[in-house]
Formats: structure tokens, C-alpha cells, sequence
């Protein structure tokens, strides 16, 4: 504005003055300039203007989202945390970033969820091992492999007819 100089404020200095020798006013109710450092409406406080994106705070003359934050969907958002969805052998392993719809989500989506079988593993993702009939008539799915129900002598291997083969007894 005319006759209206700004000065870096120092020890004593403020940045509201006049020009030497026009007699003019200091300038209040100037439009106080975003995050410049500067006092700049002469209300005695520098950047007091909010930051135009929302979370933003405006640190030694710059408007920015805090560290591990992005403008995300037009407001400041963390990113960067890991995510996990999906459980059992679904279960992948990501990070939280900005999608295109403008919000944080985990980069990954669980795996599809496929027939249970007897091997210790939860393969159709419901939260239990190993659950259901797995193994056939007469025999049972135990940690991960089937056995035998048959009563036979411990730690061998037998033709159980009702098992259908060779199958470790229990």
C-alpha cells in the first residue's frame, strides 16, 4: 500500500511503520499474506491467517502437514502405518496410503479364501485350523496331518481299510 513500508521485526522494530516523512498512518487492516513470517495487518500477531488446507500449520513461513502426513482427499492425513486385512492364510501386509478416492487405505486387499484343507493353516480364512471333515472316513486331521482312528501300535504305519491307505496311527 502507499506509504506503508514492511520491516523485518527485530529487537525493539515492528513491522507496522510509517515512511519516514509522509506523516502517514501505519496500515492496520491490511490483509494479513499466508504464512510469510510477517505481521502483515498489524494486529500483533504474525500468520494468524489460517493454513488453506485443513491440518496444515504454517512453521517458519510455509504451510505444511505434519511428517508422516500428505494432503490426502484436501485435508492433511497420516500415511505410511502398516495394515494387514484379512486373516488366516488371507491375510497380506501393506501400507496406509492416499487412494484415489481421496482417502487413507491399505495398499493391499485380502488374499481370496480357498477350500480348507489339513495342513495347520486357516486356508479358508474364517479364523479356525483345520476345521470340518478333512481327512476322509475313519481318520482325523491332528497338527496338520491326517491319522488314523483305528487302534494299532503307536508310531507305525498301517493299511487301515477305513482310512483308505497308508496313514500314520495316532
Amino acid at each position: 500500500p502507499p506509504n506503508y513500508t514492511l520491516r523485518v521485526p527485530g529487537p525493539g522494530a515492528t513491522d507496522c511503520n510509517d515512511v519516514p516523512g509522509t506523516g502517514a498512518a501505519s496500515f492496520p487492516g491490511r490483509t494479513e499474506v499466508l504464512c510469510n513470517g510477517v505481521d502483515d495487518n498489524c494486529n500483533g500477531s504474525a500468520d494468524d491467517t489460517v493454513c488453506p488446507i485443513s491440518g496444515q500449520t504454517c512453521t517458519s513461513g510455509t504451510c505444511a502437514c505434519a511428517p508422516g502426513s500428505v494432503i490426502c482427499g484436501g485435508r492433511c492425513q497420516a500415511r505410511g502405518a502398516s495394515c494387514a486385512p484379512g486373516i488366516g492364510e488371507c491375510r497380506r501386509t501393506g501400507t496406509m496410503e492416499c487412494n484415489s478416492a481421496g482417502m487413507i487405505a491399505c495398499n493391499v486387499v485380502a488374499a481370496a479364501p480357498a477350500s480348507e484343507t489339513c495342513n495347520n493353516r486357516d486356508d479358508n480364512c474364517n479364523g479356525a485350523v483345520d476345521e470340518g471333515s478333512l481327512c476322509g472316513a475313519g481318520s482325523s486331521c491332528v497338527n496338520g496331518g491326517c491319522r488314523c482312528n483305528q487302534v494299532c501300535v503307536p508310531n507305525s504305519t498301517r493299511a487301515c481299510a477305513m482310512c483308505g491307505g497308508p496313514i500314520p496311527c495316532l
